[in-house]
């Protein structure tokens, strides 16, 4: 199971209406119009300059453990090794244990 921003929201989502139903279609629907309209309205305003004071080693480093968490999320369902903790740390040892 991933959990990360994307689950968070598909969470959410979820929380709201049952997968599958219009209701959840309609959720998800207003909730990329939602993002896309903030998107817009940061672009008016010029506010890019938000994204400019992160450095550099702060980007590399958030797509990096980003990267990780991924890599880690899928790897156990690749190599079909079920873990049986929900902290990340375990599971990844858990992982190399059953392997």
């Amino acid at each position: 199971m991933s959990v990360g921003a994307d689950s968070i929201i598909a969470a959410s989502a979820i929380a709201i209406a049952a997968a599958g139903t219009f209701r959840h279609f309609s959720v998800v629907v207003t909730l990329s119009l939602m993002v896309g309209v903030v998107l817009l309205l940061a672009k008016t305003l010029h506010l890019g300059w938000v994204a400019d004071m992160l450095s550099i080693l702060v980007s590399t480093g958030f797509q990096a453990g980003i990267a990780v968490h991924i890599i880690a999320s899928q790897v156990p369902v690749i190599i079909n090794v079920v873990p049986t903790s929900e902290h990340f740390i375990f599971q990844i040892v858990e992982m190399f244990k059953q392997t």
